[in-house]
């Protein structure tokens, strides 16, 4: 009872205490009302403090009596005077009227003065937003008239370029008229100075301004100098630590720029200047594929925009392409992602421009490229040389980027719906330069006897993006010639085999009519080899999806196959023959008949000893692919369970355990009578000495 009156009491308490403070604050809020107008303009101005400690507490001390929407819009509409009289006064501030030089460096004066101009344009920036526009015209006009403001734009820190840029926005979207009278100086600032300024933290808002500026007053950019040689100080910046955003933005810049004439000189150097923006070291490696699509989108426009010169597209485009096929340490200022310089869009731009040297230099450029790619493939190194792998492994990255853009250039041209001599002047090109690659590799891969596997590769790029290129002809027949037993046995042995077998994957889908013959000449080869050999060309042959059902069929394959099994069973099997049984098994190259016959001659020689590992290994690998096989032979599947119990009882913990897991995998996949039950009876029927080890072992379980 005490409790309870005394809980009661402190709730009184609590309600009383909170009832006289709100009293207090209604009082003090009655006093304040009279001052407010005298102390709006820093309060507010404090809300917008760089320093989040000030921002957080003139925050609080608003919402005592703002507390809601209506109440706070009414404030800013009934204080704006006051509001536009502080930022007004707080722009015309100076750093030696803030800060005393002989108790403030001059690092701490231009921080003050720029945490006050801040405020300012904060402030008014969040008024306009917050008020009819019509409401503090006259006042704005006012402010947009002092010159400091406009300086800003360049000014030594980042927040308060950005908040006059977004400033200048609002404005722009509101009352863009009360800049038509400063449109000079606003235009000599944003477009002179603060292009050429280090914008670190606000290029995208800078850029965003001047997008919506020259929508509306396309004039500020003057009529002495180009447009885009005014942009070139600030594209050769990037994105000043930005993000991708920046980008997409500098891209509708360039695209509502005023209209002028643009020479070819021009044109090159400013997308000379975005290549230098694009590849700079401070650049976000992130921001690649947005800002290499912004450069392939201006190399577009100019292209039609300038007087047709071949020389624009020779050394704004054309190097683009050699970096991405051949890249080189001295083109990086040209590395680009394959997405920008796989899109077919430029290739037929190019093919079908007026100008017929421009549409000439496709094929001179495709020419080029095949004649350095082919020099490039001739001159790699062989197997004897100690940077043989990464010799034929720049071949297989150039063999690949070719044809993913060959591939990609002539999907494209397929999907035209009219046929024009443009796109069949381009696809030809493209066909005969990659067909002339394609001969090339595959003369170099018979020349070389099948070791150069870059040039292998080069074919089975070929096959997966271009195999209209692949059958033509006496290709496939030259490439795998099914009668010539020699060339046969270096395909099986050689380092190109991976590559040629995904070739004939491919062809598989192609020309399946062609598979059999060729995948049968192959197998029969791989039987003349050393075993270690055979067993990697049978275990790529094997791994094809025609490919089972001929294994299945293959009688010599299958003896091969478990022969291969017991090997392994046996404890003689290397890593290479333990992988070509469970490829047989993945992949259903072997038939349960030669399964069940395995089973039988692994299970007749599991011994009860340490040394029954890989006959374990090799039968937990047949019950996990096939669990049901062992128990159908119930013969089989005894005996095993019996040895099984035997191996369980053994000193290693390792060959014991194993044991027992199989077992247990066993009987759990068995139906019918259990085989433990079996076993019992049969040891009860016909007793010997180890039946009563088994009997006795079951029951103790």
């Amino acid at each position: 009872m005490y409790a309870r009156v005394s809980i009661d009491n402190s709730r009184t308490v609590r309600e009383s205490s909170h009832t006289l403070l709100l009293e207090l604050l209604k009082s003090a809020q009655k006093r304040m009302e009279k001052r407010i107008p005298s102390i709006v303009g820093p309060w507010l101005a404090g809300t917008f403090d760089k320093d989040r400690g000030v921002a957080r507490a003139a925050s609080s001390g608003l919402s005592l009596f703002l507390d809601t929407k209506e109440k706070e819009a009414k404030f800013w509409t009934r204080c704006r005077a006051q509001i536009l009289k502080y930022a007004t006064d707080a722009m015309l501030e100076t750093p030696d009227t803030l800060s005393d030089e002989r108790s403030s460096t001059k690092e701490e004066s231009m921080a003050k003065y720029y945490r006050v101009v801040g405020e300012s344009l904060s402030l008014i920036h969040n008024l306009i937003i917050r008020v009819e526009i019509s409401a503090v015209e006259d006042d704005l006009a006012h402010y947009l008239e002092v010159e400091v403001v406009w300086s800003m734009a360049a000014a030594g820190d980042g927040f308060v370029r950005k908040t006059l840029f977004q400033f200048l926005q609002t404005v722009l979207d509101k009352k863009p008229e009360l800049l038509r009278p400063r449109l000079s100086q606003i235009g000599r600032i944003l477009i002179s100075d603060s292009l050429k300024s280090v914008q670190t933290g606000s290029a995208g808002d800078l850029v965003q301004a001047l997008t919506k500026l020259t929508r509306l007053f396309p004039e500020v950019w003057g009529t002495k100098t180009h447009p885009l040689q005014r942009l070139r100080p600030f594209v050769e910046k990037g994105s000043q630590g930005g993000s991708s955003t920046y980008w997409q933005d500098l891209d509708l810049l360039q695209q509502v720029l005023p209209e002028r004439a643009t020479s070819t000189e021009v044109a090159i150097s400013f997308l000379k200047s975005l290549r230098i923006g694009i590849s700079s070291r401070l650049e976000p490696r992130a921001n690649a594929p947005q800002s290499w699509g912004v450069y392939i989108s201006s190399f577009e426009r100019l292209l039609r925009a300038i007087a047709p010169d071949v020389v624009f597209v020779k050394e704004s485009f054309y190097p683009l392409v050699r970096q991405y096929l051949h890249p080189s340490q001295e083109q990086l200022i040209w590395a680009s992602p394959a997405t920008t310089t796989l899109s077919p869009k430029n290739w037929k731009i190019i093919a079908r421009h007026p100008d017929p040297a421009i549409r000439a230099s496709v094929g001179e450029e495709w020419q080029r490229l095949r004649d350095a790619f082919l020099l490039r493939m001739t001159n790699s190194l062989p197997e004897v040389s100690k940077d043989y792998q990464k010799s034929q492994q720049a071949v297989d990255g150039e063999g690949q980027r070719w044809f993913g853009l060959a591939g990609a250039i002539l999907s494209e041209l397929g999907k035209e719906t009219e046929e024009n001599a443009e796109n069949v002047v381009l696809r030809n090109t493209i066909t005969e330069s990659s067909s002339a690659v394609l001969q090339g590799a595959l003369d170099l891969l018979i020349r070389r006897t099948y070791k150069p596997f870059g040039a292998a590769s080069v074919l089975q790029a070929a096959f997966e993006r271009c195999p209209a290129l692949c059958v033509k002809g006496s290709f496939v027949s030259i490439l795998f010639p099914v009668n010539d037993a020699e060339k046969l046995k270096l395909i099986t042995t050689s380092p190109s085999l991976p590559q040629l077998v995904s070739c004939l994957n491919s062809l598989s889908s192609i020309r399946p009519e062609q598979f059999p013959t060729i995948w049968e000449a192959l197998v029969t080869s791989a039987f003349h080899s050393t075993l270690e050999s055979s067993a990697v060309a049978m275990d790529a042959l094997i791994r094809l999806p025609p490919g089972a059902a001929l294994a299945q069929a293959h009688e010599r394959l299958q003896e091969f196959l478990a022969s291969l099994w017991l090997v392994c069973a046996e404890g003689d099997g290397k890593p290479l023959f333990w992988e070509l049984c469970q490829s047989s098994l993945s992949f259903g190259a072997i038939t349960d008949r030669s399964l069940t016959a395995i089973i039988a001659d692994i299970v007749r020689q599991l011994d009860v000893s340490e040394s029954s590992g890989p006959t374990l290994r090799a039968l937990k690998m047949i019950t996990d692919e096939k669990p049901a096989l062992i128990a159908q032979h119930r013969e089989a599947h005894v005996e095993l369970v019996t040895k099984l119990l035997a191996l369980t009882e053994i000193q290693d913990k390792d060959i014991s355990g194993k044991a027992a897991a199989l077992q247990a995998h066993l009987d759990q996949k068995s139906s019918g009578q259990r085989p433990l039950v079996k076993i019992i009876q049969t040891s009860l029927e016909d007793a010997s000495p180890s039946s009563l080890g088994y009997v006795h072992f079951w029951c103790r379980r």
